[in-house]
C-alpha cells in the first residue's frame, strides 16, 4: 500500500468517526430525553413521544456504533 493510500484510508477513517461522534452524541441525547419524559410524565403527551421515541434510538444508536467499531461500509448507505 503506498503512502497516499494510507493517508487517504486514515482521513476516511478521521471523518468516519466524526460522523459517528455527531450521530452517536445525537442519539444519546434523544435517548435521555425520551428516558426524562417517560420518568418526569409531566404531560401525557409527552410521555407517550418518550415512549414511541425511546426505542428506535436506542436502536439506532446502537446500530452506529455497530457500524463504526466493526466498519461494516454496507450500512453506510442505509444508515444515512
Amino acid at each position: 500500500m503506498s503512502e497516499g493510500e494510507q493517508n487517504a484510508d486514515a482521513s476516511g477513517r478521521r471523518l468516519e468517526t466524526l460522523f459517528f461522534g455527531v450521530n452517536f452524541t445525537l442519539a444519546t441525547m434523544l435517548f435521555i430525553t425520551s428516558v426524562i419524559a417517560i420518568v418526569v410524565a409531566d404531560n401525557p403527551y409527552s410521555m407517550i413521544g418518550g415512549l414511541l421515541l425511546v426505542l428506535p434510538v436506542l436502536g439506532y444508536a446502537i446500530a452506529e456504533w455497530i457500524r463504526w467499531y466493526r466498519q461494516v461500509s454496507s450500512l453506510d448507505r442505509p444508515m444515512g
